[in-house]
């Protein structure tokens, strides 16, 4: 076996053994590895006072796990991607102070009693495999069980499975087939974190929720509503079917991520969500224009994202004044074409607005931006990120250009006539009203080739 010290203290020591190794090894060819006669008495050599070690198979073919002679000092048992089918009941019961078992990416269909009680157990990862049976979790036997990840499985339905896992402070049960069936999940009162992204979610699939969650993911279901999570901070309800939202549900939330669902409007938040810091509000194809009433009751905001909504065209004056300790605001890849100088206090923002990727029309109306907003953004380096894709879309002789190139002259957008001398070879349109009607020039300018004027 490969072996490693992990820490400068001789702690714990890794111990690895892959499929290699055994190829290297073996001296009769195409001989199968087999776990089960594995011999951990050859761990002994190795204990030291107050060692211990992590021990880790990987690659190899072990189809079935049998009841294993273990070692009293292996605490972190690692037997990811070998083709495991089954597990026999209390197949790891000899391992007495294992404190993590790792059986991810194998084969495995049902999750049985796989230590035996009392035991240590605190992390216990399942992701990656073919479970379906979860009913081997509804004893008592993994009383310190804090971390169990069941994600990536075939598991459709939840219910009292879980409730006696009384330690556990995170589950993942993320990208599995779960639905909502008759009768809600009951959770384990101490539960923290929740990973229920990737299901099938259609309704809210609780009748409460333990105090202590605070971390809630149901994001890429089909939920259509939503019901009360008084101890939830951070919230991420994405890729769902909501078109609206209840205010009152959530009176600790911190973050919340409502992105990718149907909402015509920006959502009221309740004065009652005084604790709400950061708000996702992306891809909404629905959004067409935010008022200055979206935010009245959201003033401690911090960060806000409002991007990559196909019809947002329209911002009130005055939507943002509100939010006086907003420090990021993120308005990117909209239909945004102009937005009011008096939308923001733009000089409060620290981490700035990001209006990359709007087709921004460069009019005269838009000179502050040019004349004020870009000039600050400049003496702050970190802001420069916001300038790459933050270009014109109209009138054509501005087409695809910087807008922070715009403020080489000054009020260049507010002109009758410009003069300028032109960077590089381009292309642009010149249209001058008379009295005969539009007349159209096509004037192509090269480097060097001097002052070159033209009209609005």
């Amino acid at each position: 076996m490969q072996c490693t010290v992990r820490e400068e203290n001789d702690a714990i020591v890794t111990l690895q053994f892959n499929d290699t190794m055994w190829k290297t090894h073996n001296e009769q060819l195409n001989t199968a590895f087999d776990f089960s006669s594995w011999n951990w008495t050859e761990l002994d050599s190795l204990v030291e006072e107050n060692r211990t070690f992590e021990v880790i198979f990987n690659g190899l073919e072990i189809p079935h796990i049998d009841i294993c002679q273990g070692h009293a000092n292996v605490t972190v048992l690692n037997l990811e991607y070998n083709q495991i089918t089954t597990v026999e009941q209390e197949a790891f019961a000899n391992f007495q102070n294992l404190l993590s078992l790792s059986l991810r990416g194998n084969m495995i269909t049902a999750v049985r009693d796989f230590v035996y009680y009392p035991n240590k157990l605190q992390h216990l990862d399942l992701s990656n495999n073919l479970v379906k049976d979860i009913k081997g979790l509804k004893t008592f036997t993994l009383s310190q069980l804090t971390h169990l990840n069941l994600s990536y499985n075939h598991i459709d339905s939840v219910r009292t499975e879980l409730s006696k896992l009384e330690a556990l402070d995170t589950l993942d049960l993320s990208y599995n087939s779960i639905k909502k069936g008759d009768k809600p999940i009951i959770l384990p009162k101490s539960l923290r974190r929740l990973l229920l992204h990737h299901n099938k979610l259609t309704t809210w699939p609780f009748e409460s929720l333990p105090d202590t969650l605070t971390d809630l993911s149901l994001s890429f279901n089909q939920i259509d509503v939503t019901k009360d999570a008084p101890s939830v901070r951070i919230l991420d309800l994405s890729s769902n079917r909501l078109a609206s939202f209840c205010n009152n549900c959530f009176p600790l939330l911190e973050e919340l991520d409502l992105s990718s669902n149907y909402f015509e409007n920006f959502p009221k938040f309740s004065t009652a969500m005084g604790t709400l810091r950061k708000v996702s509000f992306n891809r909404m194809p629905n959004l067409r224009s935010i008022n200055k009433s979206a935010f009245e009751d959201a003033e401690h905001l911090q960060e806000l994202e409002i991007s990559l909504c196909p019809r947002l065209s329209t911002i009130e004056s005055n939507t943002f004044t509100g939010l006086k300790e907003l420090q990021r605001l993120d308005l990117s890849y909209n239909v945004l074409q102009q937005v009011p100088e008096d939308m923001i206090n733009w000089k409060q923002i620290e981490q700035g607005v990001d209006l990359q990727g709007n087709p921004i029309n460069c009019n005269c109306s838009m000179q502050w931006l040019v004349n004020k907003v870009i000039p600050a953004m400049h003496s702050h380096p970190e802001l420069h990120k916001l300038f790459p894709e933050l270009r014109c879309a109209k009138p054509p002789m501005y087409k695809d250009y910087l807008v922070v190139h715009l403020t080489v002259h000054d009020n260049l957008l507010c002109r009758e006539y410009r003069e300028m001398d032109l960077p590089e070879r381009m292309k642009f349109k010149i249209q001058m009203k008379h009295l005969a009607g539009v007349i159209k020039l096509n004037w192509e300018a090269f480097v060097g080739s001097g002052n070159v004027i033209y009209f609005a």
